[in-house]
């Protein structure tokens, strides 16, 4: 299957209209034709959104509806899949977090001695707005 990321004007919509398909299959209990759907959704997110989580939510989906159908071996062997290589950070993913985290910090806090800075109403100028 040739799915490209440029293809898709509006990606999120797409992906929006896909969990929408396949709740209602989901709803009215079409398992075996939710099984194609779950994995369009898996490449979709993959490839085009870019996002590990969808895919392992999509692991985790597929392993159910396996298990639903009555087929345990293979939703035991995607439960196991998703065991070992379920969503961890990279260490540039690590970095990454936390140059943001210390990004976000407040110079005047003081963790150490849980001093933590507060803008009090009293130091802020009022704002006239006409």
């Amino acid at each position: 299957m040739m799915v490209s990321k440029w293809t898709f004007i509006k990606p999120e919509l797409t992906f929006y209209h896909l969990q929408n398909v396949a709740n209602i299959l989901e709803d009215h209990y079409f398992s075996v034709q939710l099984l194609p759907v779950v994995e369009m959704i898996n490449i979709f997110g993959k490839l085009v959104l870019e996002d590990r989580k969808i895919e392992d939510l999509c692991i985790l989906r597929k392993s159910r509806l396996l298990h639903n159908l009555g087929l345990k071996t293979e939703s035991e062997a995607l439960k196991t899949l998703w065991d070992n290589n379920q969503y961890k950070l990279t260490d540039d993913e690590k970095k990454l977090q936390l140059e943001k985290i210390k990004g976000l910090k407040d110079p005047l806090d003081n963790l150490k001695d849980k001093a933590v800075a507060f803008a009090y109403e009293d130091e802020k100028e009022p704002v006239v707005l006409e």
